[in-house]
């Protein structure tokens, strides 16, 4: 699901498709939270940082991909 998440994202930055951005960006969000597991933390795993990381020059995606991590890493309420 990473290699296809990547593979994605990168095809979405490559063709300037501002309108599937979101998407991309919750397709990565979705690999991080399965990857954490029920104990979630702040840290990115490796490969999501690096695309993170390499896809710096879109901030519309950056933006997007934010919004995603941060619903996908809050802890869950203890109320």
């Amino acid at each position: 699901m990473k290699a296809a998440a990547t593979r994605r994202t990168v095809n979405i930055l490559r063709e300037k498709r501002r309108d599937h951005y979101s998407q991309a960006a919750i397709l990565v969000a979705c690999c991080v939270e399965l990857e954490a597991g029920p104990v979630t933390t702040a840290a990115l795993p490796a490969w999501a940082e690096a695309l993170r990381t390499s896809t710096s020059r879109f901030p519309a995606f950056q933006r997007e991909l934010s919004e995603a991590l941060d619903k996908t890493l809050r802890l869950p309420s203890t109320d």
